[in-house]
């Protein structure tokens, strides 16, 4: 049975890697060409110019959509409309607010939002 590739910081240079195959190691000078040596990553899709996996074949977490506001402060958040209460979810700027406008919040973020009592209000509470 052949032992397959795998990568470790390299023993000679700092911030460098090294692949380790069967026949040996291969130095790298960088993350990115080292995983083009690992079989399943993107890079080794790149290399040897093979398909990477498309979106629909990935396994996607379901989410929960939601609304977007700015607080005066600036702090940007979403708020997921629930039939008897209205939860609050930070977020850490308006890239994450974007999308999770587009994809939706997911329901760890939800769950971690729901556990804070001051992030929970009546239906409307957040805007209304």
């Amino acid at each position: 049975m052949t032992q397959p590739n795998y990568i470790q910081e390299s023993s000679k240079f700092y911030g460098k890697y090294e692949v380790v195959t069967p026949s040996g190691v291969i130095p790298c000078h960088n993350l990115s060409t080292a995983r083009s040596y690992i079989q399943g990553t993107r890079e080794y899709a790149i290399v040897n110019r093979q398909r990477p996996v498309a979106d629909t074949e990935r396994y996607e977490q379901p989410t929960v959509q939601c609304l977007g506001f700015v607080s005066p402060s600036g702090q940007h958040y979403a708020v997921v409309e629930m039939p008897d209460m209205d939860i609050r979810v930070d977020c850490h700027n308006s890239a994450t607010l974007r999308g999770w406008l587009r994809d939706g919040v997911s329901f760890q973020a939800l769950i971690e939002a729901f556990e804070d009592d001051s992030n929970v209000r009546p239906t409307d509470g957040w805007h209304g």
